[in-house]
């Protein structure tokens, strides 16, 4: 998993990033079937997505509780239609993105 520290604004601690594998297995497909359409496209987006999770140990609490763990500490960020869930470590100063998906194909 790829690391990232950054200073949370008001704690004054250091909150690292990590996401997971899954989230990279379903960006990947995601990036590719965007691409068929336009690599740019593909591209542009992946930049919003990263600046967005760069961004959440600023304020980690923005995004709304996820309606899709039970757990207190999962948060869902949603942009442009896509779901990237996440879990909030104050413990251990840890944000661990799950994955990323559709937000249409989530509910059945």
């Amino acid at each position: 998993m790829l690391k990232y520290k950054h200073l949370s604004s008001g704690l004054g601690k250091n909150m690292q990033i990590d996401r997971s594998e899954e989230y990279f297995f379903e960006l990947q497909a995601i990036m590719e079937y965007i691409a068929q359409d336009s690599f740019k496209r593909a591209l542009v987006l992946r930049s919003e997505f990263d600046e967005k999770i760069e961004n959440l140990p600023f304020m980690p609490l923005k995004n709304r509780q996820s309606v899709y763990f039970s757990d207190l500490s999962v948060r869902d960020l949603i942009h442009k239609g896509y779901v990237i869930p996440y879990k909030i470590d104050n413990k251990n100063s840890i944000i661990t993105v799950l994955g990323i998906y559709k937000y249409k194909n989530s509910i059945k």
